[in-house]
C-alpha cells in the first residue's frame, strides 16, 4: 500500500501534523544550529551527555538509546517499542517544560530523576530546557509563507532567572552566505528580569522582526513592563501557567540593540 501520511489513515495523519508542525515552528532554532555546525563543528542532535558531561545517568544506555537533544533547548523522549502507553525519560537537574507546536505545560523542576509521562500516539515527548531563548514563526504551508511572518522570541528562563540564546537569519537559499556576510545574527541574554537582544552581523537585507516576547517562569505579575526604555502597552499576564507576554511589537532585531524589562 502507499506509505504516505494520508493513505495510513487519520491517526498517522494527525501524528505526522502534529510532528512536522513542531518541526515547522522551530525551524528559526534549527536553522541557528546548523549555522553553528558549520562554522564551529556542533551538533544538531546531540546525546544528554554532550550537555551534561557531569551527570552520570546521561550515559546510560536507557538515556542514550532512547533520548536526545535539539541543540541546548529541547530534549526529545520518543517512543520506541511498540504498544506502549507511558515512557519513563530522565530529567536532568534544571527546569523543564513540556513543548509542542500548539501548547507549552506547566514547568518540570527536576533535580535530576526519571520520570513517567504519557505517550500519545499523535505525539513525541519533546521538553524545552530553562536557560534558553528560542525563535520561532507561525507555521505555514511552505517555508517561504513563513519567511513573511514576524518571530516570536520565547524566554525560558532557568532556576538563576537566566537565559541565553542566539539567531542566525538569511535568505534560505542563496549558497555561500556566511562566506559572504549576507546574513543576519542576533544573539539574546536575559538576566535580573531584562531581555537584552544584540546583533552581532546585519547584512540580510530581508529584515528580522519581532512582534511577540513570551517570558515563562514568571511567578508573580510584573508592576511595569518597558521597552528600550518606554512602558509597553500590550501586555498579558498568566499566573497558571506562569506566562508574560509582550504583543503588537515591530522591533527589527538585526538593525540595533534592544533591551526588555520586566519588574
Amino acid at each position: 500500500m502507499d506509505q504516505d501520511p494520508v493513505a495510513l489513515g487519520t491517526m498517522v495523519t494527525r501524528a505526522a501534523k502534529n510532528a512536522l508542525s513542531t518541526r515547522y515552528t522551530l525551524l528559526p532554532y534549527l536553522y541557528t544550529l546548523f549555522y553553528h555546525a558549520k562554522t564551529n563543528g556542533d551538533t544538531v542532535s546531540r546525546p544528554l551527555f554532550f550537555e551534561y558531561p557531569a551527570d552520570k545517568h546521561t550515559y546510560e544506555r536507557t538515556v542514550a538509546e532512547t533520548q536526545f537533544m535539539w541543540g541546548s533547548a529541547f530534549m526529545v523522549a520518543p517512543v520506541t517499542q511498540p504498544n506502549i502507553t507511558k515512557i519513563k525519560a530522565y530529567l536532568p537537574e534544571g527546569v523543564w517544560y513540556p513543548f509542542s507546536h500548539n501548547k507549552v505545560g506547566k514547568p518540570i523542576a527536576s533535580t535530576g530523576e526519571y520520570m513517567e509521562f504519557e505517550a500519545p500516539v499523535d505525539e513525541v515527548n519533546t521538553f524545552l530546557r530553562g536557560g534558553n531563548v528560542v525563535p520561532r514563526l507561525p507555521v505555514r504551508q511552505t517555508t517561504t509563507a513563513m519567511r513573511t511572518e514576524k518571530f516570536t522570541l520565547m524566554v525560558v528562563p532557568d532556576v538563576k532567572g537566566e537565559a541565553r540564546g542566539q539567531l542566525y537569519w538569511d535568505d534560505g537559499d542563496s549558497i555561500g552566505t556566511i562566506e559572504s556576510g549576507n546574513y543576519t545574527l542576533v544573539t539574546f541574554d536575559v538576566k535580573n528580569a531584562t531581555l537584552v537582544t544584540n546583533p552581532q552581523h546585519n547584512e540580510y537585507a530581508g529584515g528580522v522582526t519581532t512582534d511577540t516576547i513570551h517570558v515563562l517562569g514568571v511567578n508573580k505579575k510584573p508592576t511595569t513592563v518597558s521597552i528600550d526604555g518606554q512602558m509597553a502597552t500590550n501586555v498579558t499576564y498568566s499566573q497558571d501557567p506562569q506566562w508574560l507576554s509582550v504583543y503588537g511589537l515591530t522591533i527589527d532585531l538585526g538593525k540595533s540593540k534592544h533591551t526588555v524589562e520586566w519588574k
